[in-house]
């Protein structure tokens, strides 16, 4: 029997790590993703802050499979000060949306190539206070830069983005879903700063482990039951509603948005 594949974004620790790694022992091909090239067990590496980096990082992983039978758009990042990607975007919106998007309209063709593709998303309940953005809106604002609500609605976008590309993938064996991890012990919004976590945090004691926090992924990518639906949003393995505004309007909106964002690459 063929391996099944899987490429998992944001792989070299927290959940995507312990995603690969309960993977890995299910006897799947894992490509595991990092940013820089100095880790032990790396197959693929890119920048994703670096949208041309993104589509090299595509053309690796082509290289590697003929098909890829799940996607898993893991990585992310939480900053708290304003910053630029190497595109000129707002740090948050090119990592955690436009460079998602764009990975995954190039490797579309090998997930379509399985014999039934998954996209995942790891998005979050912080999606509940973003906002939809307006035309611009992928840019630094010219105001008061606030990082958390800015997170928000980039995994606003995670979700709006797995919605949209449901729809338009109906008449294919593909599916798609986005779930929310819990809150998970990670080096995750340390601000950019990977040796910072946030096992500090006045709620540490709700905090779980980053396998806790895989395993809806897990599940997302292994289950019978993810298979039968698309364009959902999950959390604990079960079927959430999310924000209101999570919209067909609004998931249409977004994808015209970041298309016009992304001519040329």
């Amino acid at each position: 029997m063929t391996k099944k594949s899987i490429l998992i974004t944001g792989s070299t620790s927290g959940i995507g790590l312990a995603g690969a790694e309960n993977l890995a022992r299910k006897g799947w091909r894992v490509l595991l993703h990092a940013r820089n090239p100095e880790a032990d067990f790396v197959l693929v590496t890119g920048d994703l802050t670096d949208l041309n980096q993104v589509v090299a990082l595509a053309d690796r992983v082509k290289k590697l499979v003929p098909a890829l039978d799940v996607l898993w758009n893991n990585a992310g990042l939480m900053v708290t000060d304003p910053r630029t990607s190497a595109d000129g975007f707002e740090l948050q919106w090119a990592v955690n949306h436009l460079a998602l998007f764009l990975l995954t309209s190039k490797l579309l063709p090998l997930v379509q190539a399985a014999a039934q593709g998954r996209i995942i998303q790891t998005s979050s309940f912080a999606h509940h206070i973003g906002q939809v953005p307006l035309p611009g809106g992928f840019a630094l604002p010219t105001k008061q830069y606030n990082g958390w609500t800015t997170y928000g609605s980039t995994k606003l976008a995670n979700i709006l983005f797995t919605q949209e590309l449901a729809q338009r993938l109906s008449s294919t064996k593909v599916t798609v879903h986005a779930f929310h991890p819990g809150y998970v012990k990670t080096s995750f919004g340390a601000n950019g700063d990977p040796t910072k976590g946030n096992s500090g945090s006045f709620l540490a004691f709700a905090q779980i482990s980053v396998e806790a926090g895989a395993d809806t992924g897990v599940f997302l990518a292994t289950a019978e039951e993810p298979g039968r639906s698309s364009g959902l949003y999950w959390s604990s393995r079960k079927v959430r509603k999310g924000s209101g505004k999570l919209t067909a309007d609004n998931a249409r909106r977004l994808w015209e948005l970041t298309e016009k964002a992304l001519e040329g690459k």
